[in-house]
């Protein structure tokens, strides 16, 4: 593959098309596979520039994302599952950043049940997706929600 130098107004640069677009992401993974190649046991857990994500964290993201591009099927299953995950991880996370108690429930697919009660505190029932969305300050917090989660 040839590195063409482009100068002048970006407007007037051509797409790509999309032999040229492969042809490109071939070449990417062949410099992520020797990467790759070059890592020992060691390596794997070691931290990255993505804050608590280890090398194998954003190898598996890569490949995955990799994946899920190639397959319309894989693809909405990673979607249902990451939903799920996100959902579950945030709200751990946020319940870290704070100390009061809660007991909150979380609806839709990606829902779930998160508590830590020290008193009768009732319940708080929300969309999995608006609780994500509030806490990262795109919406309007009540409560115990008013902990906000840089996300």
């Amino acid at each position: 593959m040839t590195t063409q130098r482009r100068d002048g107004d970006v407007t007037t640069i051509a797409r790509i098309g999309h032999s040229e677009a492969m042809e490109l992401a071939a070449e990417e993974n062949r410099r992520f596979l020797l990467l790759l190649e070059q890592l020992g046991p060691e390596h794997w857990g070691m931290p990255t520039d993505c804050t608590r994500w280890s090398v194998r964290d954003v190898t598996v993201h890569v490949i995955a994302s990799a994946e899920a591009q190639a397959s319309p099927r894989e693809f909405l299953r990673q979607a249902w599952q990451g939903r799920k995950l996100l959902s579950q991880n945030s709200s751990q996370h946020w319940a870290t950043r704070h100390h009061d108690p809660f007991s909150l429930i979380l609806t839709g697919p990606a829902g779930g049940r998160f508590r830590r009660r020290a008193d009768n505190s009732d319940d708080l029932e929300i969309d999995a997706i608006e609780c994500c969305r509030i806490l990262s300050g795109r919406g309007r917090p009540q409560g115990v929600l008013r902990h906000p989660l840089p996300l």
